[in-house]
């Protein structure tokens, strides 16, 4: 009995979707939203929608298993074509190469970024767990008189080379090194402030940071700063001559718009290949979207990138390795 209620159900949700006005409003609908994702209009409601692009792809896997089982192949076929579509697009807004580069021995840079209003109430935990890396570099945004000194007091031993813009709204920051810092200076955008600072490392090699950094953006006005002030990052950053890292807690995914401008106007790669939080320890968080990031120049390889989670499974920053490409006795890449 049970199971011929079952029969029936299925027989219903057939015809259902057989119905031409459900048919074609489905269609519609997936479409749509593809298009929607993939070419994201300058509207705040939609920007935020794009930013699930990850979910919505699956959602779509999933409609086309559905579509199948019900035997209705035209919601199917458009059901799997978008979830390919997007696929598509998310993997050309993540780092090009399936695989990290391996180890050459060249010279490599490590890099810790982390923005304190991730850390808990037990922070010197998440401290101690940072110090554990063994970065050459731990940088830190929205950085108060507060963080600052707990920071340094912390810190200053193991890494004595720092630079800081300590403010009481969310666009302070520190940078901490091993490595000697040559030169630093402060770029502003509409007082919105951005770290540059050349690091020697090892006496061999000088590199450009940028530490950018950013509130979630929460009205269309926001978004335009954060694109403004990202393009005026991307002009200082094409002036350098020094391979460049450029690290920050931007509040935007990989394949929004701003980012993915942002990254053609600097000539940088994303060193995420995944479009999805995953750490060391192999936890998986597939609902988090990823919006911290370090981008990096056609003149390094990225070997390792991971996110760190804290003791509670809360996600507290994101972990990169870098090192210079091979070069042949001339001075030109190898690839």
């Amino acid at each position: 009995m049970l199971f011929g209620k079952n029969i029936g159900l299925i027989d219903l949700v057939e015809k259902l979707f057989k119905n031409r006005i459900i048919l074609f409003g489905s269609a519609a609908m997936i479409s749509a939203l593809t298009l929607i994702c993939i070419f994201t209009p300058e509207v705040l409601f939609l920007k935020k929608w794009a930013d699930y692009t990850v979910q919505i792809m699956l959602s779509f896997l999933l409609l086309g298993i559905f579509f199948l089982a019900i035997n209705n192949r035209i919601l199917m076929y458009i059901s799997f074509f978008s979830c390919c579509l997007l696929c598509l697009f998310l993997k050309s807004s993540s780092y090009e190469n399936i695989r990290l580069a391996l180890d050459t021995q060249q010279p490599e840079i490590s890099i810790v970024h982390i923005n304190t209003s991730n850390f808990k109430e037990d922070f010197m935990l998440s401290i101690n767990q940072l110090s554990k890396k063994d970065a050459d570099i731990i940088s830190f945004q929205e950085v108060n008189p507060y963080w600052n000194k707990i920071l340094k007091e912390q810190l200053n031993k193991t890494y004595p080379h720092f630079i800081e813009l300590t403010r009481i709204d969310p666009y302070g920051m520190i940078v901490f090194s091993k490595h000697d810092i040559n030169r630093s200076d402060t770029i502003f955008h509409e007082n919105i402030p951005t770290l540059h600072l050349t690091i020697d490392i090892e006496g061999e090699e000088l590199m450009d940071l940028f530490c950018i950094p950013s509130i979630p953006p929460v009205s269309k006005n926001h978004y335009e700063k954060m694109k403004a002030h990202l393009s005026n990052t991307a002009r200082y950053i094409t002036r350098t001559y020094q391979p460049t890292l450029s690290f920050g807690d931007l509040n935007l995914v990989s394949w929004s718009n701003e980012i993915r401008s942002f990254r053609s106007q600097a000539g940088l790669n994303d060193s995420r290949r995944s479009i999805s939080s995953i750490s060391e320890e192999s936890n998986f968080s597939f609902f988090r979207v990823p919006v911290d990031h370090i981008f990096f120049s056609d003149e390094l390889e990225c070997t390792k990138f991971v996110d760190i989670f804290q003791a509670d499974e809360t996600h507290l920053g994101i972990f990169g390795t870098y090192q210079f490409k091979n070069k042949d006795k001339y001075g030109q890449i190898l690839e």
